[in-house]
């Protein structure tokens, strides 16, 4: 009797361990469709490098939100770190820049990677890539180690880059903002 409670228990124990060490699926990086997060009063919360975080408040903390720009720049490439949705924007782009429905964008980095996303107009001169907050760090790690990055229409290869950007000081960014949507917002 005692050898098989000793053999059951490890039968258990074993797959118990098991389970625990099985993979799962990954979580899907299919684009989010963008939703136009709401106007609201906005506070600075941080300025480093360059970089300006802000929180965008709008009377509903699940729907705040936090934004990393350059005050200067333009074009601009501002992070966004909400709730649900997290991404980047690019805006003050010329109008050639920005189609009527979702299209096709590819960031090339200085070190010769490319990332495609899925742009999304905002108005005549922005465009929105939208992602689920739960992969904020993996979408938008190349942008934290790179220097330079070039915005391409993806549907267009040829044609000269839509946006570029010196990325010094973005690491600090993406984690600035993403610290004040854990912070100030309801996640």
């Amino acid at each position: 009797m005692r050898r098989s409670s000793h053999t059951l228990f490890a039968a258990l124990l074993a797959g118990a361990l098991l389970a625990g060490c099985q993979t799962t699926t990954p979580q899907s990086t299919t684009a989010a469709t963008p939703k136009a997060h709401s106007d609201g009063p906005t506070r600075v919360v941080a300025e480093k490098r360059g970089w300006t975080v802000e929180l965008v408040t709008t009377g509903d903390r699940d729907r705040a939100y936090c934004l990393a720009q350059r005050k200067a720049a333009a074009p601009g490439l501002v992070f966004v770190a909400a709730v649900r949705d997290s991404g980047f924007r690019l805006t003050g782009l010329p109008p050639r820049g920005v189609a009527d429905s979702a299209k096709p964008l590819t960031a090339l980095f200085d070190d010769g990677e490319r990332v495609p996303f899925q742009a999304h107009p905002l108005d005549e001169r922005a465009l929105m890539v939208a992602f689920p907050t739960a992969d904020y760090e993996d979408a938008l790690f190349p942008f934290a180690r790179s220097r330079k990055v070039e915005f391409h229409d993806g549907a267009s290869p040829g044609a000269g880059p839509v946006a570029a950007f010196n990325l010094s000081g973005s690491s600090w960014a993406i984690n600035a903002a993403d610290e004040c949507r854990r912070m100030h917002t309801g996640s």
